[in-house]
């Protein structure tokens, strides 16, 4: 088990350089393929060592370098969250022998995937294509490997991306507010639905909106959010890393609170 948690914490450390670059690139558009070791602000060239995962935060006090301009605090939490959500993933998903640790694999991806739309969405308020796209390859994969049922998988998906459509559309008509509900946030359910299946993915929404109602709430009453809209998506993607983790076993305790088998 030792060497589970190092293969995964050491393998989501480097993963974390990549989703480091998604999360600043993707939602500006910028080239994602090519590396390049430049300011994220000015695109001044900088020392490679500055992009090394959490120590180059560190130790370049979280500056990029002669320009002075402040690297994001994602090149700071993002590792630390990465490796956190690979440990949790080794913890929690246990049963996992032969072609079962494929789906260890699927959780911790999917979750690393979640952990940018969480950070692309409060920073620009855009949820990449790109996440969509790597969402819908793990729901084929978790298809493939009968770890999802691909009949929950596809209903899931049609009736969470409709269901939001319609909700962004009244939204919409009633406020004349185009960013009512983001599309990002309709793709982003549509996708999660298809990987998580249809119950599970409605209780993800459901603890993402409790999530959402209690903070936002809390801030708003406090005062201490001003003048900036909310994102729905990272307490979306949270919900969603709950149900991953934890769905089958909420559900299961919930079924044998009402009698049900």
């Amino acid at each position: 088990m030792a060497i589970q948690y190092i293969i995964y914490i050491a393998s989501a450390y480097l993963l974390s350089f990549i989703l480091c670059y998604m999360i600043y690139r993707l939602p500006r558009e910028k080239n994602v393929i090519k590396y390049e070791a430049v300011c994220d602000e000015c695109n001044e060239k900088v020392s490679f060592w500055r992009f090394i995962p959490l120590f180059g935060y560190i130790f370049a006090r979280g500056k990029y370098g002669v320009c002075g301009h402040k690297m994001s605090i994602s090149r700071l939490l993002v590792p630390i969250l990465a490796m956190g959500l690979a440990a949790w993933t080794v913890f929690t998903v246990k049963d996992c022998e032969n072609a079962k640790e494929m789906y260890r694999i699927l959780v911790l991806l999917f979750s690393l995937t979640m952990l940018v739309v969480i950070f692309t969405d409060f920073e620009t308020f855009i949820i990449p294509d790109t996440c969509h796209v790597i969402v819908i390859i793990l729901a084929i994969l978790a298809m493939i490997f009968k770890f999802t049922d691909v009949l929950w998988g596809i209903l899931g998906g049609v009736i969470f991306f409709v269901s939001f459509y319609v909700i962004a559309f009244i939204a919409i008509k009633k406020t004349g507010n185009k960013d009512a509900l983001g599309g990002g946030d309709i793709k982003l359910m549509g996708v999660c639905g298809l990987f998580l299946g249809a119950s599970r993915c409605l209780l993800g929404l459901l603890i993402g909106s409790f999530s959402a109602f209690l903070i936002e709430g809390f801030l708003l009453l406090t005062k201490i959010k001003k003048e900036r809209g909310v994102a729905f998506g990272p307490y979306l993607a949270i919900g969603m890393m709950i149900a991953a983790f934890y769905g089958e076993a909420i559900l299961n305790a919930y079924n044998k609170l009402l009698g049900i088998n």
